[in-house]
């Protein structure tokens, strides 16, 4: 699995995200895993349990220890399969290479 730091332009400028790297696209980590929360959970609570379980921060997630990589992996090849492209509240799942900027996988290392 590979992971890294992208850059997705929102209205409010630039926002970092885990981005997972696939043939198919590139897939936003936390929010795959809050589609995939939404299968039993409301929206709200999804969206807040993705963000704690999978960090939108890669120093957090790296610290997160190692089931955050198969929560990681199950959501991405649920999305993928299903093709999810949103959740329900509208975060953005698939990107294309085109649509997002590629950052160090992390950013502002541990000092």
């Amino acid at each position: 699995m590979k992971l890294g730091t992208m850059a997705v332009a929102s209205p409010l400028g630039d926002v970092l995200r885990i981005g997972v790297h696939r043939p198919e696209a590139i897939v936003d980590a936390t929010a795959a895993r809050a589609a995939w929360l939404e299968k039993k959970l409301p929206a709200a609570a999804a969206e807040r349990i993705a963000a704690a379980e999978v960090p939108p921060d890669m120093l957090t997630l790296i610290a997160s220890g190692d089931t955050v990589y198969g929560w990681i992996n199950e959501a991405v090849t649920a999305a993928i399969e299903s093709g999810t492209e949103r959740t329900s509240r509208g975060q953005r799942i698939l990107y294309s290479a085109s649509e997002v900027r590629l950052l160090a996988p992390v950013p502002r290392p541990a000092g």
